[in-house]
């Protein structure tokens, strides 16, 4: 399934919605990662077959699924001091199972955003270089602009062939047309400069 629309998500999660964009942020800024999304509202971010977090969507929440293995437990228990009671107590009443102790850990706002990040750390280091960082945003739609090759200034060439976005069109939205007419309705052209999502995630 593609990436859910962030219009979509936000409705549903209403008063959470900045903590998702804050966490959701967060990843695609500092990790290179798949994101595999399903219909039931799941947003899982994986890497060669490993997955460093799923996201579940409900109404005016989402959950945050972690998995920590032998290793990530121990460092997470030399770390106990750095983290507050609420992600204490899910820690201490999550199951073990054989491939590691699974916490599903409800986010109702902003508050813990800070120790879940920590929690992923602990899971996997940021595993993108700091300097492909500088120039790093994000859009109200939860991409990074800097990379998104729907983003019309990454497609421009000198002769505004908009090479990327026209084949887009053609490969899956009307493959039989030679009607490019229509194009241009794929083409972001950048979130406004008072964007208040692009500023949140801006890195220097």
């Amino acid at each position: 399934m593609c990436i859910k629309p962030f219009n979509e998500v936000e409705i549903v999660l209403n008063n959470s919605a900045s903590a998702w964009i804050k966490l959701v942020g967060y990843i695609r800024t500092n990790y290179i990662m798949d994101e595999h999304w399903n219909d039931k509202g799941e947003l899982k971010f994986k890497r060669s077959k490993k997955t460093l977090v799923t996201l579940y969507i409900r109404d005016n929440y989402f959950v945050f699924l972690i998995i920590f293995g032998k290793q990530e437990r121990a460092t997470f228990e030399e770390m106990v001091s750095r983290f507050p009671e609420y992600i204490l107590n899910y820690y201490e009443s999550s199951k073990t199972y054989h491939d590691g102790k699974w916490m599903f850990i409800d986010v109702r706002n902003e508050e813990f955003i800070d120790s879940l990040i920590k929690m992923l750390n602990i899971k996997k280091s940021p595993n993108r270089k700091k300097e492909g960082l500088s120039k790093a945003l994000l859009g109200k739609c939860g991409n990074r602009c800097d990379l998104c090759l729907l983003y019309e200034k990454n497609n421009i060439y000198k002769k505004g062939n908009l090479i990327f976005q026209k084949g887009d069109y053609k490969c899956y939205h009307s493959e039989k047309s030679e009607d490019e007419s229509n194009y241009s309705n794929f083409i972001c052209k950048g979130c406004h400069d008072d964007c208040i999502f692009k500023e949140m995630a801006k890195y220097e």
